[in-house]
């Protein structure tokens, strides 16, 4: 289910960054990180742990630095959940 779910998530937490909109982004990766604490994908979990405590600090500038690892981690977790 959650392989199944990384698009919408992905664009979601896109289109939140984009916006500016830190407290979607934060809640967004608050969930990410939720699930890959379940899955056992601990390096998913770390990444998206940070992010969201970049979010929650307001620090855009971090969020957009790590975003392309994030993106890359997702698509390599989609990939080899299919």
């Amino acid at each position: 289910a959650f392989a199944s779910d990384v698009p919408r998530r992905r664009s979601e937490l896109k289109a939140a960054l984009d916006g500016g909109d830190l407290e979607a982004a934060a809640r967004l990766l608050h969930g990410l990180c939720g699930s890959a604490s379940y899955l056992g994908a601990s390096e998913l979990h770390r990444l998206c742990g940070e992010l969201e405590r970049a979010a929650n600090a307001g620090d855009m500038t971090a969020l957009r630095a790590a975003l392309p690892d994030l993106m890359q981690m997702l698509d390599r977790f989609e990939a080899e959940s299919a």
